[in-house]
Parts: C-alpha cells; sequence; structure tokens
C-alpha cells in the first residue's frame, strides 16, 4: 500500500476522475460526514457525455427541513424517478462503450435500491467504483467536523475547487468524441466505461 498521506474529501456522486487521481496516491482517504451540505457541488452532482453533448446528472434533495443540515442527514427526494433517470442516462451514454457490459451488473442494483440519505448512495457507489478501479486505498469516514486546524494528518480538499486534475489529461477513447471532442475531468463512470482496466494506469 502507497504511504503517501490521507487527504480528507467531500462525499461525491460518481466523483471526477480528479477525485480518484487523489485516491490513488494514497494509503487511505477520509470522506466528511459531518459538514454542513452545500448546494450545487460534486456532493450530489456528476457530469457524463451523451450523444447531446455533456450531461449533467443531479441527485435531487429534500429541502423540506430548510436551514443548514449535516452531509450525513440530507435526505433523497424519491418521489420523481430520479434513479431511473440517471441510469438510463448512464446506459444511452455507455451502452455502446468497450467495457460498459462488464461494470454494468456491479452499478445497476444501486440504481435499482432505494436510499434515503444522499451520503448512502454516494458510498454505495465510491465502494464499487474503488473495487473496479482495483484501488488499495482504504476509505473511512469522519467522527466529527474537524475545522482547518484539525486536519493536519490529511490534506484537506473539502473545498472542492481544490479538487483540480492530478494528470496531464492525456486523451483516452470517449464513445461521443468524434461529435464533441474529447472532454476531460468527467465522472470516474466515463473512464471506467471507455478504459477498464487501463483506468488505473490513467490515474
Amino acid at each position: 500500500m502507497n504511504s503517501a498521506p490521507s487527504i480528507l474529501l467531500p462525499t461525491a456522486y460518481l466523483g471526477s476522475v480528479s477525485y480518484y487521481s487523489l485516491i490513488k496516491n494514497t494509503a487511505f482517504h477520509t470522506i466528511e460526514k459531518h459538514e454542513n451540505y452545500i448546494k450545487q457541488t460534486i456532493r450530489n452532482r456528476c457530469t457524463i457525455l451523451g450523444s447531446n453533448g455533456m450531461l449533467p446528472l443531479t441527485i435531487p434533495i429534500d429541502h423540506s427541513s430548510g436551514g443548514k443540515i449535516k452531509i450525513a442527514d440530507v435526505k433523497i427526494f424519491n418521489t420523481d424517478q430520479w434513479q431511473r433517470i440517471h441510469w438510463n442516462a448512464i446506459l444511452s451514454s455507455y451502452n455502446s462503450s468497450p467495457f460498459f457490459e462488464y461494470y454494468e451488473d456491479a452499478f445497476k442494483p444501486i440504481y435499482e435500491t432505494k436510499y434515503d440519505t444522499l451520503f448512502e448512495f454516494n458510498n454505495a457507489l465510491h465502494l464499487v467504483v474503488l473495487k473496479l478501479l482495483r484501488l488499495k486505498s482504504e476509505v473511512k469516514v469522519t467522527d466529527v467536523y474537524s475545522s482547518g486546524d484539525g486536519c493536519n494528518d490529511h490534506t484537506d480538499y473539502r473545498v472542492t475547487k481544490n479538487i483540480c486534475l492530478q494528470n496531464e489529461c492525456k486523451e483516452y477513447y470517449q464513445v461521443f468524441s468524434h461529435k464533441w471532442g474529447f472532454q476531460k475531468d468527467l465522472s470516474i463512470i466515463d473512464l471506467l466505461c471507455n478504459e477498464g482496466p487501463r483506468a488505473l494506469e490513467y490515474l
């Protein structure tokens, strides 16, 4: 296992290539479970590439409680069939990719299972991605919220703009690149479906 320092990350919905590039170089990584939920971030959004171009997928959040809410307590708004819509978008985008058929059975059950909280859903997908990438970095979650002064044991990437590209963004095959050109730093599912076992080397 790598001896690189640990990193502290926000939870992410099918995190980006950059997100997993950071994780590759760590012995273990910690996911923040006690921060306040931040809207319009990777916590409930990802981007894939479809036949009509870049396609953002957003998990609907239940805002009925109002005010600030801890990320661990954020409820998913499960009344609009968003999982079916997202899975159909993924299927449409990657069904013709070289490796989708090998990974479909790993992802599909998660989209067929109802999750109450955003953190639980993201974590289920995260564990699948770690397994498919064969990443050895151990995943942990925070027990309490740590301020900047309490993060000396981690490199803190909770501010998502700091999750920048960790590689040179070499182009890899993308199903619709002939229409839209190569699109960098999409959701990790794009890299997996197009590069398969070579995804880890790319990271």
